[in-house]
């Protein structure tokens, strides 16, 4: 909040102070009358400009999601309380590498980019989605209440970008979403941002896990999501159907042959109508 006191707003002080002046009767104030009167409305003025700071202290504050700390004013504005320390926070980098588990042996392929998940099928049902909905496969481990995506998409976007974008979806969903962890991550070779969210949905707390990866074929989300209170039951069984992301390795076509020349298509319809003459 700035203090805005406009040519206006001094002079309306100023004939205030005066009339104060004026209507001092009481003995003990009487000597203040003796006061120059330009004295006594600076001292008015700086009284009120200490009473104004203090209401300015007495301003709301708020934690924001990255917890940031704002003063929200009357007015409808507001502004950092440390505005110095308000940067960009660095993504860390896992210098682990992460490779998919031996049991994932089903591969399953995007038909959307070249992305490919590889899944332990004695675990993990899997069930393609119709074309109306956003994710292209979803996930169930069997019996129990761990469930995963895969969410495709031809546009590519920056991974922090896809994250971002990632957060806001889900805040639509759980107001309260916030991102608990967030690194960058190789895995089978590929660079992803590895990132959980916790939020609350019709009342149950949950926590969503995530790679995030975009190349030219396009973005790709695959996420991992259970309640909260039974993410440490289930770690291990996250990590593999998250580590067995993948980008599909296209094979290498053959070049194309040359044209056949006139002889070469002459020789090859005798050779084919009378095998004894070409032999």
């Amino acid at each position: 909040m700035q203090n805005r006191l406009t040519n206006s707003t001094i002079g309306q002080l100023i004939k205030a102070a005066k009339k104060t002046a004026t209507v001092i009767s009481c003995p003990c104030a009487r000597r203040y009358t003796n006061y120059n009167l330009e004295e006594f409305m600076k001292l008015s003025l700086a009284f009120l400009l200490c009473f104004l700071s203090v209401v300015i202290q007495a301003s709301q504050r708020a934690v924001t999601d990255e917890g940031n700390i704002v003063i929200l004013n009357d007015n409808g504005t507001w502004l950092f309380e440390n505005p110095e320390s308000i940067e960009k926070k660095e993504i860390p980098i896992n210098q682990n590498k992460f490779n998919k588990s031996s049991s994932s042996i089903f591969k399953l392929k995007s038909t959307k980019n070249n992305t490919q998940v590889w899944l332990d099928a004695k675990k993990w049902s899997f069930k393609k989605a119709n074309s109306k909905a956003e994710a292209e496969y979803s996930f169930t481990l069997k019996g129990q209440d761990l469930y995963g995506m895969l969410i495709t998409e031809q546009i590519q976007m920056g991974l922090e970008t896809l994250t971002d974008v990632a957060l806001e979806n889900a805040k639509a969903a759980a107001p309260d979403a916030k991102v608990t962890k967030k690194e960058y991550r190789m895995v089978n070779g590929n660079k992803v941002i590895y990132m959980e969210m916790q939020g609350t949905m019709q009342g149950v707390d949950f926590t969503y896990f995530g790679h995030y990866f975009s190349n030219t074929s396009g973005t790709t989300q695959l996420l991992a999501f259970t309640g909260t209170s039974l993410t440490e039951k289930y770690r291990g069984d996250i990590q593999n159907i998250l580590n067995g992301f993948s980008v599909q390795k296209y094979p290498r076509r053959r070049p194309p042959s040359a044209p056949l020349t006139l002889a070469t298509r002459i020789w090859m319809a005798q050779a084919r109508s009378n095998p004894r003459a070409t032999s």
